[in-house]
């Protein structure tokens, strides 16, 4: 393929897409990279000279569907995950074209809404690079993505970004072996300030975002010790929890330090930036374990 992917004489869409799309799974990340180039150049090529007639957008879209649904909730690792993830980037392709050139119908922005609710609640691989040979598996990165396209569909009701805001919550907070350590909560949060920014989202609705990521699921009882103070500093009961509890606590402390600096620097109408950006203050106070401060030092009360 040369000429930015133009597809050469002789060749037959339907039969190289199909190559193309089964090439999403492959073992090889180099493969799986160029497969998707090149699908996703053909998907966003203007529409006077798109490859795809508007239904071969939509069956395409229900091939990737599928497959995002391959191997989903198994609680291994395998190379399942490299379809899935992949699929999702071609998703995501799809309903940027669909935001441009609106070509689905309400119903089909809606399944697509609910697969990303379902693949964020079951998704067990969190592996975001894997290896020189594989490369990328990233799934939760590409379905944050996800979210951050449909935020902006004008079919989804305030409900619909609700839906998003408490899959989220529920995603970054669940406990888990595996730190984010390739932008997985950047991207999430990139989703979460998109979603913020919609005009139709209430300010109730971020409270009680914002009050289900800072409320400990688990509460424990106060103890003797100043660093038992868990009614003043619930969260330090991390400390002492198993790995999984405290690795989510990473995950949310750092989720919500990249909504606390993208909110800072996005472009919205001042009185709600300046509402948003409190209730991110006290958000930020609320995960403090509150062993230190420059006055009193460690261990406060």
């Amino acid at each position: 393929m040369s000429d930015n992917f133009v597809l050469p004489a002789g060749y037959d869409i339907v039969e190289v897409t199909h190559d193309l799309i089964n090439n999403l799974g492959s073992l090889s990340g180099q493969q799986r990279d160029y497969s998707y180039m090149i699908l996703s150049t053909w998907i966003l090529y203007p529409e006077d000279v798109r490859p795809y007639a508007q239904q071969q957008l939509v069956e395409l879209q229900e091939i990737v569907i599928n497959h995002i649904q391959n191997g989903l909730g198994s609680s291994i690792h395998d190379d399942t995950i490299f379809l899935r993830a992949y699929s999702i980037l071609v998703l995501n392709d799809l309903l940027q074209a669909h935001q441009k050139y609106r070509y689905l119908s309400r119903e089909e922005v809606i399944g697509g809404l609910e697969l990303a609710l379902s693949y964020l609640d079951k998704e067990k691989d969190l592996r975001g690079f894997v290896n020189e040979e594989k490369g990328w598996a990233h799934g939760i990165a590409h379905i944050a993505d996800t979210f951050m396209i449909l935020s902006a569909d004008t079919w989804l009701e305030e409900a619909h970004l609700n839906s998003m805001l408490s899959s989220i919550s529920k995603r970054i907070k669940q406990p888990t072996v595996s730190l984010f350590i390739h932008s997985e909560e950047e991207r999430l949060a990139r989703a979460v300030v998109n979603i913020f920014s919609r005009q139709l989202l209430s300010r109730q609705s971020i409270d009680a975002f914002l009050r289900r990521l800072t409320v400990p699921d688990k509460i424990k009882t106060t103890g003797k010790f100043v660093w038992e103070d868990f009614d003043k500093n619930p969260w330090r009961y991390v400390l002492t929890s198993a790995r999984e509890d405290l690795v989510s606590y990473r995950n949310l402390q750092n989720f919500i330090r990249s909504i606390y600096f993208q909110w800072k620097a996005c472009d919205i109408e001042v009185d709600k930036k300046q509402y948003v950006q409190e209730k991110l203050d006290l958000a930020l106070d609320a995960i403090n374990l509150g062993f230190y401060n420059k006055e009193s030092g460690f261990f406060i009360t």
